[in-house]
């Protein structure tokens, strides 16, 4: 009996270093696996990212996935608005607080213009990878559950598997 508990553990411990070690991807293997990755990623509807960086700068952005760029217009953002906040009601400040306020005003321009425009560029980058990918006789494998209406069967659900 121990020696079968020794022998799992052996065992257990060598297939667990093997799960742990990666093996390195050649380059049209990492170029696939992206185009799979970005083939996958559902399309971003730009009047959405708009509508987000119009209520809040910074949230179309991260709508879109890019969150670096959305936390650094939405900190921006921040530090502009503390400090027109400490720029009011203070006489010798009126000049530094407009130019706060205009930089903010540019700022939120900026997102509002960009969300949009990365969406679209997103789903540009995202269906020419499908294109990519059914050009080389492959495509994105996907499991979807769809609901439908059949007269015969009435009302269910359908597993969809795209190959």
């Amino acid at each position: 009996m121990i020696k079968y508990i020794i022998l799992f553990l052996v065992l257990g411990q060598v297939s667990f270093a093997q799960l742990k070690t990666k093996i390195p991807l050649s380059k049209a293997e990492r170029e696939l696996k992206a185009l799979y990755d970005d083939a996958l990623m559902g399309e971003k509807n730009p009047a959405t990212s708009f509508v987000c960086s119009l209520l809040l700068p910074g949230l179309g952005q991260f709508y879109n996935e890019e969150t670096g760029l959305g936390f650094g217009i939405m900190g921006t953002e921040i530090v502009l608005g503390a400090g027109i906040i400490l720029c009011n009601n203070q006489r010798d400040y009126k000049e530094v607080q407009m130019l706060l306020i205009l930089l903010a005003c540019v700022t939120e321009l900026y997102a509002i213009i960009d969300a949009p425009i990365e969406s679209a560029s997103l789903n540009k980058q995202r269906r020419s990878a499908i294109f990519e990918l059914k050009s080389r006789g492959l495509s994105p494998t996907s499991l979807n559950i769809n609901p439908y209406v059949s007269p015969s069967n009435g009302i269910g659900l359908a597993l969809v598997l795209n190959l």
